[in-house]
């Protein structure tokens, strides 16, 4: 499975994201919650105790480390593309005990490789990064175990304080985006998020 763009839709927004310590107020701050919802969205993912998660673009590990409670027999990936930001979550990991979560920087080349299928792959805020979604998820779709969810959770038109305008995706064009990629709409949780589409799908192929 290869990466063509993580956090950032090119090598000068991956730079950016190579400062963690800028985005930890943002991406961890109890503001954040408000609006993020982390509880109501892990639930959504209807884990098992030994569930594999995927977490595409993990940052600081926001969801990561909350996931990690909920697969206590299972494990969480975390892919973050971004080095420093890698480093800062691998960090965060050991400091915290959580032998079930393990983080994986894809390096130069961009490619990185599951050992076993996942149960859900999901993404938040990352998916208007990503400059070829149809190829990119195509790929991350043979990682996707029978019966097994991919969740693509990213921002609407609508802007709260603090989070910035523009790189906007709409829902349907993701969707269409990933039919192509060889996924169909499952679930659409409208009501779930404030300034988020929550997309779920299932393999097609």
């Amino acid at each position: 499975m290869k990466i063509n763009s993580g956090h950032g839709g090119g090598h000068a927004s991956r730079d950016v994201f190579n400062n963690p310590e800028i985005f930890v107020d943002k991406f961890d701050g109890p503001d954040r919650d408000e609006w993020q919802k982390p509880d109501e969205v892990i639930r959504s993912f209807k884990l098992r105790d030994d569930s594999i998660v995927v977490d595409i673009g993990a940052g600081t590990g926001y969801f990561s480390v909350r996931l990690a409670e909920q697969v206590r027999n299972g494990k969480v990936i975390c892919f973050e593309q971004a080095s420093k930001m890698a480093e800062h979550l691998q960090n965060r990991v050991r400091d915290l005990g959580l032998t079930n979560v393990e983080v994986r920087s894809d390096g130069t080349d961009g490619v990185f490789l599951l050992e076993k299928q996942a149960d859900v792959i999901f993404s938040v805020d990352v998916y208007h990064h990503i400059q070829d979604p149809k190829r990119f998820f195509a790929e991350v779709a043979q990682n996707l175990s029978t019966g097994g969810v991919l969740v693509v959770i990213d921002r609407t038109e609508e802007k709260i304080e603090g989070q910035p305008t523009g790189h906007r995706v709409p829902a349907e064009k993701v969707i269409e985006e990933m039919r192509v990629a060889g996924f169909e709409l499952v679930e659409k949780l409208d009501f779930l998020l404030p300034v988020q589409y929550y997309l779920s799908f299932k393999r097609t192929q």
